[in-house]
């Protein structure tokens, strides 16, 4: 997934690698939530700058390796199916539903959409589970609490 030069560019544009981005405390992931020290900033940082020729160089491959291990950590995997005859608001809904509903448990999601993103592992997670997922999450009770990223306000209308 990473090899794909948009994939790239919208990781940049999601960062907020910088207390000095103009977005930092508005939206966005920033260098606080992955625990990343200057040092590793700096360098992802460059390197996503970079991207088309840090691309041949293997940076795909080095981002890729960074999340192969969060299959392995405490707590519990959940794949949430797409019922039969959802479409896309439904969907989001059960979703969103879901979500909350963990969290007012107490429990923390980790999304984990790349498995999903690539269509090599969707099919194979499809198969594995029988269905077409929508959402795969990590889930569990946080040992710290997770860094928040920004969010933007959101205005609700009634209708």
């Amino acid at each position: 997934m990473f090899r794909t030069p948009a994939v790239g560019v919208e990781l940049l544009d999601w960062l907020r690698l910088s207390a000095r981005h103009p977005l930092y405390h508005l939206d966005g992931f920033t260098d606080r939530a992955p625990s990343l020290s200057r040092t590793e900033e700096r360098v992802l940082s460059a390197a996503l700058r970079a991207y088309p020729v840090t691309r041949r160089l293997g940076l795909p491959a080095l981002l890729a390796a960074g999340g192969r291990g969060l299959l392995r950590y405490d707590g519990s995997v959940l794949v949430l199916l797409a019922a039969d005859g959802d479409d896309q608001i439904s969907s989001g809904r059960r979703l969103r539903r879901t979500w909350l509903d963990l969290a007012r448990h107490d429990l923390a999601v980790h999304p984990l959409s790349q498995l999903i993103d690539c269509p090599a592992t969707a099919g194979r997670l499809a198969d594995r589970v029988a269905g077409q997922p929508l959402a795969v999450f990590r889930i569990g009770r946080p040992r710290i609490a997770p860094v928040r990223s920004a969010r933007r306000a959101i205005q609700l209308y009634d209708r």
